[in-house]
């Protein structure tokens, strides 16, 4: 497993960031290509535990494999993105353990695997549970696609993927409560963090093969012709018409894919193109020709609707979308 120690922070584009630690340490003139890795030794995971020291963790191997999949969720409203996840997970029975990130505003998701599994893999049932939690909250942005770590399929031949810091640091367990694992139930650390990560299973790659085959696909566009339910919920949200319009107004990037197909860097590169934009009383305003989507001699019962046919009990006067002269927009719940 490729982790080494965070041996600094340093400033992209005003976010602090990581930099791999290598032996005698970065010094101008230092040239990547000749610096040797530290390894990760039980000394160093011990100066975590204990707050001597704050490591980050590359989780993409040599094999292009991994060990694990981490969701990282930012923003006021991170720990309920985070939860939609978690909940999403654990009805299709995929064991999802919670994390306060170190900032205290933040939250990760950590699934674990019994053995290393192709990276591909892992992110596509990451990607998964992402689809069905946007169905869950539809005020999650489609960013949250480029927010799993591995944040690649495979290595670029430049440097050694992205990183992400390491939970159970001892200073921020000790002075701030936070990169501690939570109970979903009361939103509290689990008093022993050890006993509870010994009974948090971990899952085998042919149940991730199993777990994605019954995941749902990402649709995006065109591609999109009817309203996504998320089956981690009875009951049918609004939610799910708004993270469905989403979809249904955004496009893959090119400039992503032709990138990973290319093994180049894709830092800063969204999965997805969006085409609408969200005012400040969580209204969607999307281009006027996803109505051509949604017309009644394509199946629809009504224009806007895209639920089909009605055959789901969804209202067709709330699921409709109103349209302004170069505009529609879409009302979200407040959720």
């Amino acid at each position: 497993m490729m982790c080494t120690p965070c041996a600094g922070r340093t400033r992209r584009k005003g976010a602090l960031g990581g930099v791999p630690a290598v032996v005698g340490g970065w010094h101008k003139g230092k040239s990547r290509d000749s610096a040797t890795l530290l390894k990760l030794t039980p000394a160093v995971v011990a100066g975590h535990l204990t707050g001597a020291k704050h490591i980050g963790l590359y989780p993409l191997t040599e094999k292009d494999s991994c060990w694990w999949i981490a969701a990282d969720f930012d923003g006021s409203v991170a720990m309920l993105d985070a939860l939609a996840y978690v909940k999403a997970a654990r009805f299709r029975g995929i064991p999802a353990a919670l994390e306060i990130s170190q900032s205290g505003r933040g939250a990760h998701v950590w699934i674990f695997f019994t053995e290393s599994i192709p990276a591909a893999l892992a992110r596509q049932l990451g990607t998964g549970l992402i689809h069905e939690a946007m169905g869950l909250r539809g005020s999650m942005t489609l960013s949250s696609y480029d927010r799993l770590f591995p944040s690649q399929d495979a290595h670029t031949g430049q440097g050694i993927g992205n990183l992400i810091s390491a939970p159970l640091n001892g200073k921020r367990r000790n002075n701030d409560g936070t990169t501690l694992f939570l109970d979903t139930t009361t939103l509290e650390p689990y008093a022993d963090q050890w006993a509870y990560l010994s009974s948090l299973d971990r899952l085998t790659p042919s149940a991730a093969k199993s777990h994605l085959h019954n995941l749902p696909a990402v649709r995006l566009g065109k591609e999109v012709r009817r309203l996504g339910l998320p089956r981690s919920s009875k009951i049918v949200p609004r939610p799910a018409m708004i993270s469905t319009i989403k979809h249904a107004a955004s496009m893959a990037n090119p400039e992503f894919y032709d990138r990973q197909r290319q093994r180049r860097s894709t830092w800063n590169i969204p999965r997805h193109l969006r085409f609408y934009d969200e005012t400040l009383e969580g209204d969607l305003i999307t281009p006027r020709g996803l109505l051509a989507s949604s017309r009644p001699d394509s199946g629809y019962c009504s224009p806007g609707c895209l639920v089909g046919r009605c055959s789901k009990p969804l209202n067709c006067s709330q699921s409709s979308i109103a349209t302004p002269n170069s505009a529609t927009t879409a009302r979200s719940s407040p959720r």
